[in-house]
């Protein structure tokens, strides 16, 4: 009989790689909360995106908002699970 432990299912990480993990939580609700700052701007201000002629726009400044708004929303949830 081995006297190894197994580790469990809901086990923590190790330390080393811990700091790794909380940076990239932490930079995914960064970013997610940018993203929504953006969706934001472009839902509220359609002025404040400027686009010169010849420049390839797909959407309009509402649907982009509402693209970049559901975005941010889903990396803060990646970014705290």
């Amino acid at each position: 009989m081995s006297s190894a432990r197994m580790p469990e299912s809901g086990a923590q990480p190790s330390g080393a790689w811990g700091g790794w993990i909380a940076f990239a939580g932490i930079m995914l609700v960064l970013t997610g909360f940018f993203d929504i700052l953006q969706g934001l701007t472009a839902l509220l201000n359609d002025e404040y995106y400027a686009i010169r002629n010849g420049q390839l726009l797909v959407f309009d400044f509402t649907a982009w908002g509402w693209i970049w708004l559901i975005w941010g929303l889903i990396l803060i949830a990646a970014g705290f699970g």
